[in-house]
């Protein structure tokens, strides 16, 4: 059977500066669907990187495979840059998650929810919350 994995990734950051400067924020939602099948059990994707502040930047990665009970593990990585532009190589915090997103059905309507949290673990106070979203349901192939 074929999965459709469906995913809403908001990415809502903060570059910390310091007073009299005032913080710079951001907020990002990105969608993605997917399907897995019994063909191509795995896939990758990744978010578009996120940045803001002029030295910020966040990268998602994931990697979404089906089991043949219908559930999908979603294993993501995350990376938090802070530099002197969104562009930098200077790589400040990072974290992985991994979850299983059980099959949508009439009796079981809901998303499974996830949240991963980035902190600069080098200079201090930016950050970014990444909130996610996944549904996984069936879905028929031509």
């Amino acid at each position: 059977m074929s999965r459709l994995v469906t995913a809403i990734i908001n990415v809502k950051g903060t570059d910390d500066e310091n007073w009299p400067e005032s913080d710079e924020h951001v907020d990002n939602t990105q969608r993605f669907s997917l399907v897995l099948n019994e063909d191509q059990p795995a896939s990758f994707f990744s978010l578009t990187p996120v940045r803001w502040g002029g030295e910020c930047r966040v990268e998602l990665d994931f990697r979404a495979q089906a089991a043949r009970d219908g559930r999908v593990t979603v294993h993501g990585d995350g990376r938090l840059f802070e530099g002197t532009s969104e562009g930098t190589n200077d790589l400040d915090g990072t974290g992985s998650f991994e979850i299983v997103v059980v099959r949508n059905t009439a009796h079981n309507p809901a998303a499974t929810n996830h949240q991963l949290n980035l902190r600069n673990d080098d200079e201090g106070g930016d950050h970014a919350e990444v909130y996610m979203s996944f549904t996984n349901t069936l879905v028929e192939l031509d």
